[in-house]
Order: C-alpha cells, then structure tokens, then sequence
C-alpha cells in the first residue's frame, strides 16, 4: 500500500522535498541575517558612544550646587580629587541606569580606588532618584539638582552618563548601551584601570 502511494505521488513527494529544502534555506538565511544585522546596529551604537565619548573628554565639568537625597545637605560639583560621576535623568533608560549603577556600586564596595562616587539626577524628582537608588541599591551618594541644569552641558540628552572627573576636567566618560552589558563591563574595566594608574 505505501509502495502504491510512493508510485503515485513520487513526484508532489519529490516536489514537498524540494520546497521544504528552500524554505528551511530561506528561514536560515533570515536568522543569519537578522542575527548579523542586529550586531552590526550594535556596533554602529559602539562607535557613536565612544565618538560621544570623546567629545566629553578633557572638557571641564560643570560647577553647580546639588543636593543630597537622603538628608538634603548640598555639595559643589567642584571635585579636586578623582571622582566618578554618574549622570541620570528621567528621560534616560531606566533599566540601563539601574544596571551602570549596579556596576559602579560594586566596584566602590571593592576597590579602595573608588571611594570617590557620586550619583546625580539631572532635576528635582527626587522620588525618582530614590527609585533609582532603592532598586540599584547602591551605596554611594545620590544628589539631585535645582532643574535641568546639566541640559546644555549633556548635548547628547542621553542617560546615563558616567564620567571620571579629576581637578574639574572630564579625564574618561563612556555612554553606555541599551543593549550591550558587554560594552558596560569593558568601560568599567577601562575606568577602573585609569583609576589605578
């Protein structure tokens, strides 16, 4: 019986055969393709950032007046010693502040080299700050500002923004990825070797 069935329809089987080959062709090609595309729009991002990047660098950082979240004391952003600051806003990607705040955090719980942190939300909502504060549970020092203030010196109005600041002048900044931790975690490691120079 299936011997019949084989005579009879060796053709549309032979047929089936071949369209089943092409399109598993066509979807692997697809998946390849697709694959190569997001990495290619991943490495475009790459080069953007670190061209972002080093238009920062050497720039002096601005001096303003912030206030801590915690118990509203105020710092000047005039920092003589080596400080890493992290730059948020509400108009950044808030799983990706949450994720370089993780990452700056446990590089001050480990390294003496990184006593000096700071955290500052670009505007006054300071529930958001706490937000950001409370689910990175972060330890370092979070500020907030009187409004915008850093929105004509942040050009780029992309969050976060993680600068190394040593007697005022921006030495090393990085933009981080929304899709990249990889990125994240060499920038980290490129900040953490400056620190110990």
């Amino acid at each position: 019986m299936i011997r019949v069935f084989i005579k009879r329809n060796k053709y549309i089987l032979g047929l089936s055969l071949i369209v089943n080959l092409v399109l598993i062709t066509i979807i692997h090609y697809q998946y390849v393709h697709n694959s190569n595309n997001l990495e290619q729009k991943i490495n475009q991002k790459m080069v953007h950032s670190l061209f972002t990047s080093s238009f920062f660098t050497n720039k002096y950082f601005p001096d303003i007046i912030v206030k801590q979240i915690n118990n509203d004391s105020t710092l000047s952003t005039m920092f003589n010693e080596a400080t890493i600051a992290i730059l948020l806003s509400n108009a950044g990607c808030n799983p990706c502040q949450v994720r370089e705040l993780i990452l700056l955090d446990s590089l001050y719980k480990n390294s003496s080299m990184m006593k000096n942190v700071v955290a500052i939300y670009d505007g006054i909502n300071k529930m958001e700050a706490l937000y950001l504060k409370k689910v990175s549970q972060a330890k370092f020092p979070f500020f907030i500002t009187k409004g915008a203030q850093f929105a004509d010196f942040n050009f780029t109005k992309k969050y976060p923004i993680i600068f190394l600041i040593e007697k005022q002048k921006i030495t090393f900044c990085y933009v981080p990825l929304a899709e990249s931790d990889k990125f994240s975690k060499m920038a980290i490691n490129v900040l953490q070797g400056r620190l110990t120079k």
